[in-house]
């Protein structure tokens, strides 16, 4: 378990090489912030400041000397006055409560603004059930979704986009749970019988229904964290895809599965840890494929049903959604998670395979997007940094997907 170099009611702290993960659990983000940074982070958002000088000696007193600790600090509190990030209060200098986070190098670990609880007094009956789906993650829990839309809901993408995602989950056995996902004029609402919550932001909205889902499918296996990412197996060898839209991550994931590797998600997957064992697995989330129309030239010779598939728009996208199936030894408990794969596609480039230290590979994991909002925070955070610090990581250059396939393979 990662030991946290800082701790206080609000922060939390770890090296990452030569930087520090800082967890701000007020609002439920994480920042990747150089040392100096990182100190000067917690000693704004603390309170401990001042004016610019005596916040300058109470840094001085945190940061090593041989740092060039003025040019540092000056530099750092010039970029983040400039950005909007500290604001002068009556306790001297601090960080803004408006400030944007979006264009620093964070990621939510938790609930934060983006959403809230629902109201008990809202009344939402008047909005109609657009249709029911049963579906299953791990062929024992089953899900009773209920989607349920106005005529002219806040995201009209939304209940069509879910219903062709999901459509690779979809379960003919008996229902052991309900689920509900309301969109009306307004705003997106998620309704379990364990929590409620509204929100105007149509992502956060998907992403807390995925939450949901994983969280009650997979409630005794130990996760603590969800990714934006693929997920494939070979053997007993998991591998995980982390990856931001455009990088030929669902492509790569669609010729793999083709070439007789087991399908274990596309869009989101979740990371558990074997109790005992320290052995981290994915907790699979089998999704529909998400093919975008560059690839469709490719796909369609080895899936011809593809042709066929209609087209899903979302987000100012297009879309078309697969079924892969998930087969029953995807859900072993002996297989574990053997390597972590940044994928990046460039038709013509050469397949070359890089390693990446665990600051490298932390910062691409936030950029792709992560979250670690189960149970206790800072211990899912320690968790996750222990991923990263155990799991070799590697970057993926490639040409063509069977470069990518043998590079995979020299893994094995």
């Amino acid at each position: 378990m990662t030991n946290p170099v800082f701790q206080s009611a609000r922060f939390w702290a770890a090296s990452v090489d030569e930087c520090f993960l800082v967890a701000d659990l007020a609002r439920a983000e994480c920042h990747l912030l150089n040392a100096a940074s990182s100190v000067l982070f917690l000693l704004l958002s603390e309170g401990q400041s001042g004016g610019k000088k005596e916040l300058l000696e109470t840094y001085r007193r945190y940061i090593p000397s041989h740092i060039c600790q003025d040019q540092v600090y000056s530099e750092t509190l010039k970029e983040w006055s400039g950005l909007g990030w500290i604001e002068e209060g009556p306790l001297g200098l601090c960080l803004s409560n408006q400030s944007d986070s979006s264009s620093r190098s964070s990621f939510a670990f938790g609930e934060n603004g983006r959403g809230e609880l629902l109201p008990d007094n809202i009344d939402l009956s008047d909005v109609p059930l657009i249709s029911r789906l049963r579906l299953s993650l791990n062929g024992s829990t089953v899900f009773d979704l209920e989607l349920y839309a106005t005529s002219s809901p806040i995201f009209p993408d939304a209940i069509p986009r879910l219903t062709a995602i999901l459509s690779g989950v979809k379960s003919s056995r008996p229902s052991t749970q309900r689920l509900s996902f309301v969109v009306n004029d307004e705003r997106a609402y998620v309704i379990s019988t364990s929590r409620k919550v509204q929100t105007t932001d149509e992502s956060f909205a998907l992403s807390m229904l995925a939450t949901e889902l994983l969280r009650v499918s997979y409630s005794n296996d130990a996760m603590f964290a969800t990714l934006h990412a693929a997920a494939l197996m070979t053997g007993r060898k998991q591998f995980v895809f982390p990856a931001v839209s455009g990088c030929g991550k669902s492509t790569l994931a669609g010729y793999l599965a083709h070439c007789g590797w087991q399908y274990l998600g596309d869009d989101v997957i979740a990371l558990g840890q074997v109790p005992f064992e320290g052995r981290f697995r994915v907790l699979p989330f089998a999704t529909a494929l998400g093919l975008k129309p560059g690839s469709w030239p490719f796909m369609e010779p080895l899936y011809p049903a593809l042709q066929e598939i209609p087209i899903t728009p979302y987000s100012g996208r297009l879309a078309k959604f697969i079924q892969m199936g998930v087969k029953d030894e995807t859900l072993s408990p002996d297989a574990s998670v053997h390597a972590i794969i940044f994928p990046q596609f460039k038709a013509g480039s050469v397949a070359a395979m890089k390693p990446l230290n665990d600051q490298e590979a932390l910062r691409r994991v936030m950029e792709s997007g992560a979250s670690m909002g189960f149970g206790k925070a800072t211990g899912n955070l320690s968790q996750f940094l222990n991923l990263i610090h155990t799991i070799p990581c590697y970057e993926l250059h490639y040409g063509s997907s069977e470069d990518a396939l043998r590079s995979l393979e020299a893994l094995l």
